[in-house]
């Protein structure tokens, strides 16, 4: 099933367009994209863990797809949690486990695989993601490019009128 779906934070405002629909953001909302916007972010490039408010410490270790991974648990700056395991050869990212929030506010535990590493403009990143909730599939996704932008035209975080 494909549907097209946008959410844009620009300072304290935020709006989500979804099917036609925009709606602005209230601050729980705000909050919960904030913390979702981090938690696909890391993964990529761990620079955000050294920002105010993150705390790091070590998580041990596991198997994840059969291979010896290490895990670190990180405090966010809203006090939630979650857990990234990287792979021990690699060092790259495998494994994240966080407590998410969907759309209408319900909690899961969201486990989310990430492998079949590739180089985009000198940055590895995983292009086969996948997401259980509650240990149900939610999502399967495969990353075909990936581009860093200098610079983003202003009119994109423009609100809806």
């Amino acid at each position: 099933m494909a549907f097209k779906a946008l959410t844009v934070l620009a300072g304290d405002k935020g709006w989500r367009q979804f099917a036609d629909m925009n709606t602005k953001l209230d601050k729980d909302a705000m909050a919960n994209e904030k913390r979702t916007v981090y938690l696909q972010v890391i993964p990529t490039t761990l620079v955000s863990l050294k920002g105010k408010g993150f705390k790091v410490q070590t998580a041990g270790e596991e198997k994840v797809g059969g291979k010896p991974a290490v895990g670190i648990k990180v405090t966010g700056p809203e006090g939630k949690d979650f857990t990234l395991y990287f792979d021990k050869e690699s060092g790259l990212p495998v494994k994240q486990v966080a407590k998410v929030l969907d759309f209408m506010g319900n909690e899961f535990t969201q486990e989310t695989t990430y492998g079949d590493y590739k180089e985009f403009q000198g940055i590895k990143k995983a292009t086969k993601i996948a997401n259980k909730r509650n240990g149900t599939t939610f999502l399967e996704a495969k990353i075909t490019e990936f581009k860093v932008l200098d610079k983003v035209d202003a009119k994109t975080f423009a609100e809806p009128k």
